[in-house]
């Protein structure tokens, strides 16, 4: 069975899929993933749906739409979170777990954000008093070769490009760079570097302090302005926090989230939330 490392790194965004069915048993494996309980850095809760659009346009009048970023998508992972950061931040982090073992089953997917008529998806997991749909999932069998649109829409965002260590992680301070050696640390920031994010603004900073990483985001305007009440920088948050925790944990290294007050400050950064480890003698690793 592959490992993480080798699921993060054969996961690619798909916006191409063929639109055939799913066969039963994978429909039946995609629910047993979205059904099982996820813990989340801050304890949030959700409740993920598999839609079949064409059982909506069949059925329904609900004409569930991607506005052309998408082409033949069909199957859908839907769910719905409280209007909170905190919620915004769980929900990232469980729903890319959904992501990463649907990848492990050999289907594609792809993060949508912006890019899907709201109302209509809104409609489909009849949203109470200060609900929202973050972003949601496209799933299904993709093509293997990617369209000429596909590239340049991943070359635009520079969707194969990630910043360098030295951009990301510091230690002690926001003006030294961290040095994780060759060890489970370096494997696990790298997974967390490689993590998909909105625009692939890569948002998150890390400082590494004794025996706890904190993570911070660095906003990017543009990416503020796409949806009002939804904080897609906190998705991408999430979505980092779950490459790396798992990560750590598939290499023997367990620890927990906390929310700390006495946290290091710097301008232009929100910190979220800081993993502290059981046992700081890994960074001997």
């Amino acid at each position: 069975m592959e490992n993480i490392k080798q699921i993060v790194e054969k996961r690619i965004s798909s916006r191409k899929f063929t639109g055939e069915d799913l066969s039963v048993s994978e429909i039946k494996e995609i629910n047993k993933i979205i059904n099982r309980k996820i813990k989340t850095p801050f304890g949030s809760n959700f409740v993920f749906k598999l839609i079949d659009k064409n059982d909506f346009h069949k059925n329904k009048k609900i004409k569930l739409g991607t506005y052309g970023f998408i082409s033949n998508g069909r199957y859908f992972i839907v769910g719905k979170s409280p209007s909170e950061m905190e919620a915004f931040v769980d929900y990232g982090y469980a729903l890319e777990r959904v992501v990463l073992d649907i990848t492990a089953i050999s289907l594609g997917s792809c993060w949508l954000g912006g890019t899907f008529n709201r109302k209509k998806f809104n409609e489909t997991v009849k949203l109470k008093d200060g609900e929202v749909i973050p972003s949601v999932i496209v799933t299904g069998r993709a093509y293997q070769k990617r369209s000429i649109r596909e590239k340049i829409t991943r070359a635009s965002v520079k969707a194969d490009q990630r910043k360098d260590f030295k951009e990301l992680f510091f230690e002690g301070n926001f003006e030294t760079p961290f040095d994780p050696g060759s060890g489970k640390i370096k494997e696990a920031l790298n997974m967390l570097r490689l993590a998909p994010s909105a625009e692939n603004g890569q948002p998150w900073r890390v400082l590494s302090q004794k025996n706890k990483f904190s993570f911070y985001l660095r906003r990017k305007k543009i990416i503020d302005m796409v949806i009002k009440k939804v904080d897609l920088h906190m998705v991408d948050m999430g979505i980092a926090m779950s490459h790396f925790e798992l990560t750590l944990n598939e290499n023997g290294i367990k620890g927990f989230w906390k929310k700390e007050t006495n946290h290091c400050k710097q301008e232009n950064l929100e910190y979220i939330a800081s993993w502290v480890m059981n046992n700081d003698k890994i960074f001997q690793n």
